[in-house]
């Protein structure tokens, strides 16, 4: 399976996947995160980089 390869969205006849495939080829999920971290200062906020490193660092 090419998993490169692209449908068009009048060949999903499934309505909740036609809807999510309609969703995430078009806005998708956004989120400001400057004014995330701004709103909740009490979380020590981690960038997925670093915690990918921390998290595959040591190994199983």
């Amino acid at each position: 399976m090419n998993l490169s390869t692209e449908y068009h969205l009048e060949s999903i006849h499934n309505p909740d996947m036609h809807a999510m495939w309609e969703f995430l080829n078009g806005p998708g999920y956004q989120v400001d995160i400057t004014a995330l971290h701004a709103t909740h200062p009490e979380i020590g906020w981690t960038s997925f980089a670093t915690w990918a490193q921390r998290a595959f660092a040591s190994g199983p």
